[in-house]
């Protein structure tokens, strides 16, 4: 079993936090719950158009949602990318200022 050092915790204020353990090396781990958006065929926030659900439904307003789904979901990635490395460097994420910062940023990528 793997032991971290230290565990930050950003409040998103009634949504699911997002959890950063971080380990004695200096690397770490991040969760978060429901940030990214799940594929409408298959129900998988990792999908990239590779469920066979996919192969069902190809006209272009589903792929257009798609595209966006993948974009939006990659944008997470690169949020969650900047906190977890914020966090490892020793930045203290867990303020309400950090908490209130990140979710200005998912509403301006939810309204994109």
């Amino acid at each position: 079993m793997r032991a971290y050092m230290k565990t930050q915790t950003i409040d998103l204020g009634g949504n699911a936090p997002i959890v950063i353990q971080i380990d004695n090396d200096g690397s770490g781990t991040l969760s978060s719950i429901g940030l990214k958006e799940a594929c409408p065929n298959c129900g998988s926030e990792t999908c990239h158009r590779t469920c066979p659900e996919q192969n069902e439904f190809q006209d272009s307003d589903r792929e257009l949602e798609k595209e966006g789904r993948l974009v939006y979901n990659a944008a997470i990635d690169g949020m969650e990318s900047l906190l977890l490395a914020l966090a490892c460097e020793g930045v203290d994420v867990t303020g309400p200022a950090f908490g209130k910062a990140v979710l200005t940023v998912l509403d301006k990528l939810g309204n994109e």
